[in-house]
């Protein structure tokens, strides 16, 4: 396949633009200077990876139009059918940024396991929707609200095979990501029942975070890895690549709680505070449920505490407290910046992890992508 973007210590990309890649120093998030522009890509490449999602984003689309015009008519209403193949396909996006850092991937691989990590993240959502009770999603009435649990089960379930037919073609190393997040996913939401609340919480919350989140995003980062080396070339670390894609993705979902506290329904596109309604905690939730706990060892007054008892210390559930209170709390300054202190943490961690590509600076976008606030951390590059 003809190099699109040129080889050797400096990169030249169509139309002359050229980039050398510059050794990179570490850089914590606390020894940041300050907002600094994200790494310019060269336009011609932005447009590469374009038109490469829109290839992936089309296919997605026409397998969706084949599939459902299978099915009895009502079966998936078209609103819902939209939605389907909706959303910002950020992990599309990160796939095909990767593989475009690592080398000129293939492009029937590239479009067919972006495609098919759509289809899964898009399966688990339909699925996710059923457990939660969440009404919308991605700005329509969710499908088992307006086709019943039972259609939207087997729908999800219709998603997830299209998604393994579409990357066997490929072989083991399209569809064994895929399966991998597979587990990942139903091993998290298996993981559940078994949060909770007290001091020893967060590793137990994020390792559920990396499984129902972070492992599709690693599985996106394997794949373009993997569809990097499909033309014959080096093919980077897959299981770095998927590491350091969990890790993004771990960074990806503490934000994304922290949009669920500050956020609303028609912005979300999704149910807000569907995790406090719920009675799941989260890293903002949990930050707010210790924030309480001070103040009532601070003397403050606990709402759950009978008149004449001592206030209790632990860490309030959410359902032992009015709604409104511990969301105001999770919504605190000091809560927000902890959060936030913890995703630049997570961000710096993936973006290290990435191992050396052609193109550093894709890499770059490519964890921006997946995090795109994330704080200027430049992780060292190695040589």
């Amino acid at each position: 396949m003809p190099n699109r973007f040129g080889s050797g210590g400096s990169e030249t990309y169509p139309g002359g633009v050229r980039h050398t890649p510059i050794r990179r120093s570490r850089m914590t998030a606390s020894s940041d200077p300050g907002p600094r522009p994200a790494p310019e890509i060269p336009r011609q490449a932005e447009a590469v990876i374009a038109a490469a999602v829109d290839a992936a984003v089309s296919r997605l689309r026409s397998l969706l139009e084949t599939h459902l015009a299978a099915l009895p008519e009502g079966t998936v209403p078209p609103e819902q059918a939209e939605a389907l193949s909706g959303g910002k396909h950020l992990r599309a996006q990160a796939l095909i940024t990767v593989a475009h850092a690592y080398g000129d991937p293939d492009p029937g691989f590239l479009t067919a396991a972006a495609a098919a990590v759509e289809l899964l993240h898009t399966a688990s959502l339909v699925h996710d929707d059923i457990i939660d009770g969440s009404s919308m999603r991605r700005g329509a009435a969710a499908l088992h609200v307006v086709s019943g649990d039972d259609t939207a089960i087997l729908v999800g379930d219709l998603l997830l095979g299209i998604a393994q037919e579409i990357a066997a073609p490929f072989g083991h190393r399209a569809s064994a990501p895929l399966a991998r997040a597979l587990r990942a996913l139903s091993t998290g939401q298996l993981l559940e029942p078994a949060l909770g609340w007290g001091d020893n919480a967060p590793p137990l919350l994020e390792r559920y975070a990396a499984l129902k989140t972070g492992a599709l995003f690693g599985a996106a980062f394997e794949l373009g890895g993997a569809a990097a080396g499909a033309t014959g070339g080096d093919e980077p670390d897959a299981a770095a690549l998927a590491a350091a894609g969990e890790r993004l993705g771990l960074a990806f979902q503490v934000a994304d709680d922290l949009l669920d506290v500050h956020g609303d329904a028609a912005e979300l596109g999704k149910d807000h505070g569907a995790d406090l309604r719920n009675g799941i905690p989260t890293l903002p939730l949990w930050l707010a449920s210790r924030r309480l706990a001070g103040e009532t060892r601070a003397g403050a007054t606990d709402p759950t505490c009978a008149p004449g008892a001592a206030p209790s210390t632990a860490p309030a559930e959410p359902t032992a407290l009015p709604a409104d209170r511990l969301a105001a709390a999770a919504g605190a300054p000091e809560v927000t910046a902890a959060a936030r202190a913890r995703i630049a943490e997570l961000f710096a961690e993936g973006r290290a992890m990435l191992p050396p590509a052609r193109r550093p600076q894709l890499l770059d976008l490519a964890a921006r992508i997946v995090v795109p606030g994330a704080p200027n951390v430049v992780p060292a590059i190695p040589q």
